[in-house]
């Protein structure tokens, strides 16, 4: 961020179509930062021309900057009167509709760089590994075919934004009014800069396939190369060095070329490293403007039906009071029968649960069910109009405020398991590498320091959780539609069911359970310097973690090393189930937060 204000042009006059500098602090701060990101996104988003990896990630960061600073102008009062001032709201109903497309682009090239880099590291350990040896192919067609499967998604995604940047440049704005044709131009290019970077994104991850395997494969990678070497000039990156290198392997040209293709991937590695950092902090910020636009909007739509409802009042109270039944909204309707019970289902399962992973692993397969019951739920048009009929009371604002909260904490705990998966991983291939090298105590040391700082952090979050908890669903709902009442009760114990699972899964992050008869024995054993008792497969309460932590705390000879490499598999395994599950929840919050914001704002 420090860089970003060092910009010479940060302090220059604002234009004259800007808000006057006196209005709010933020303008000539936002108006910098579009003047800065605008150079390298001036083409149209049909342009295949390939940015470097670097110039990608700094944009990133530009962006999250930018909406942090739109997000402190659409926070002052000002800027919400003149932005709901024209045409009621459709400045901000328009840009509520394109965040949706956003979300979900940003959200798929998050993932198709989640599973890019484990393809990397995979490769990375083969070359490193098994020089010369034939199953360098086997990874080289792993990695191919991810790429061919990732195709019709990157394809996807840039046709809806191809869609959403002439829908956007389509919208004519016609207003004298200078603080409204600030804040619309700031809104018309804040959303073509964010398409124009996801698309550069998208592009550089859009790598040719080279084939199958064996002969086929190597021709294939030939092409490849005098393609890529033609327009190396114009549109080169760390992929297309790549390709370079897996041409030369597979050929077996010269022997320094593994020294080349382990570089490559390093730095290739890095490139990745910084695009996830850079667009996780992107879709944090989408998804907080998404909110404050969001508010934006039914702010709107409560203060026109406030209004309606003071000039028919006789209708309004025939409203109010016209209830036909006690029972939930469409009680009849299959869906609201499944909600209950898979909501029952959780509840036994809370009863009954262990702090093992296959307990936690269960408990997130049911939660996914849960959701997918609600969507059902929140499609019924009746459920809808319930909603919408009430948008803007304190129980409907309590519940978009604790479906952002446990999605933020949520996504938290998504990229902690997956810094978990990482290094587990590491360490796993850095104990397969160097058996008996002295060098294996500075690794466990860098994992141990990981995981000490992962705890902590799994603590905190913990805490916020068990803070949340006590603070939501306080609000009472005395005189409401009994109809209300029963879908709001309903909503708080998924939000509620939610906390609690994510919960259990950060304790068995942050500490083993304490009543484990495993856990103490290999407590005792730590300390007494005896050998580790193993951690059988048939104990209830069994913590990968724990039985990983021990194992490397009890020497480095080989058999010792032997057993820590059973137990990180172990540990793979039980972190890859989680984090499908974690992942599968994660992906189902985001659509029940976008059902309810869909609703109350139409």
């Amino acid at each position: 961020m420090e860089a970003i204000s060092k910009f010479p042009y940060a302090h220059q006059p604002v234009r004259s179509i800007s808000f006057p500098p006196r209005v709010h602090p933020s303008c000539q701060r936002v108006e910098a930062l579009l003047n800065h990101l605008k150079p390298h996104h001036s083409q149209p988003v049909s342009s295949t021309t390939c940015l470097e990896a670097e110039t990608i990630q700094s944009d990133l960061v530009v962006l999250a900057e930018l909406y942090n600073c739109m997000e402190e102008l659409f926070h002052s009062p000002q800027t919400q009167q003149a932005l709901l001032r024209y045409q009621d709201g459709k400045l901000v109903e328009e840009a509520l509709c394109g965040s949706v497309t956003l979300l979900d682009t940003c959200e798929s090239a998050r993932d198709l760089l989640l599973v890019l880099k484990e393809h990397m590291q995979n490769l990375h350990s083969a070359v490193r590994r098994r020089k010369g040896d034939s199953s360098i192919e086997s990874s080289i067609s792993a990695y191919d075919s991810l790429k061919k499967k990732a195709k019709k998604t990157i394809a996807k995604q840039l046709g809806q934004l191809k869609r959403m940047y002439n829908k956007v440049n389509s919208f004519s704005f016609l207003e004298q009014d200078q603080q409204l044709a600030f804040l619309a131009r700031v809104l018309r290019e804040a959303s073509t800069i964010t398409i124009s970077i996801l698309h550069s994104l998208l592009v550089f991850l859009s790598m040719p396939t080279f084939g199958t395997k064996g002969s086929s494969l190597i021709s294939k990678l030939k092409a490849t190369v005098l393609f890529s070497s033609q327009k190396e000039n114009k549109n080169t990156n760390g992929v297309s060095d790549l390709n370079n290198v897996l041409c030369s392997l597979l050929r077996r040209e010269k022997n320094g070329e593994f020294q080349r293709a382990l570089t490559v991937l390093e730095t290739l590695n890095v490139n990745i490293d910084g695009l996830e950092g850079g667009l996780d902090c992107i879709f944090r910020c989408l998804v907080k403007h998404r909110v404050s636009v969001g508010d934006l909007v039914r702010a709107q739509k409560h203060r026109a039906s406030f209004e309606k409802e003071k000039n028919t009042k006789r209708v309004t109270m025939a409203n109010k009071f016209h209830v036909r039944s006690n029972s939930f909204p469409t009680g009849s309707h299959p869906s609201t029968v499944s909600v209950e019970e898979e909501l029952s289902k959780l509840k036994t399962w809370e009863a009954t649960s262990t702090s093992s992973s296959k307990s936690i692993g269960i408990g997130l397969s049911m939660l996914a069910d849960l959701h997918i019951c609600l969507e059902d739920l929140l499609n019924i048009a009746s459920t809808q109009k319930l909603i919408s009929n009430h948008r803007g009371e304190k129980c409907m604002e309590e519940l978009l405020d604790g479906s952002v909260r446990i999605l933020d904490i949520c996504g938290i705990t998504r990229d902690t398991m997956l810094q978990i998966k990482e290094n587990v991983q590491s360490l796993h291939s850095a104990l397969r590498r160097r058996k008996g090298d002295s060098s294996i105590e500075k690794i466990i040391a860098e994992y141990n320091f990981f995981s000490k700082k992962m705890k902590k952090n799994a603590k905190k979050l913990i805490t916020s959780l068990k803070q949340m908890e006590s603070k939501f669903g306080v609000s009472p709902l005395l005189n409401q539609d009994q109809q209300l009442v029963a879908l709001v009760r309903v909503l708080r114990e998924v939000i509620v069911m939610n906390m609690s699972i994510l919960q259990s899964l950060l304790v068995f992050l942050a500490v083993p359970a304490s009543n484990s008869k495993s856990t103490k024995w290999l407590l005792v054993a730590k300390l007494m310097h005896k050998r580790v008792i193993a951690c059988e497969e048939n104990q209830e309460n069994i913590n990968e973690l724990q039985c990983v932590e021990a194992s490397l705390s009890e020497g480095t000879n080989v058999a010792k090393m032997q057993a820590a490499h059973e137990r990180l598999k172990a540990l793979e395994n039980a972190i890859e189930s989680l984090e499908s599950g974690l992942e599968s929840v994660f992906r189902r919050m985001i659509k029940m937060r976008a059902h309810l914001l869909n609703i109350m704002t139409h």
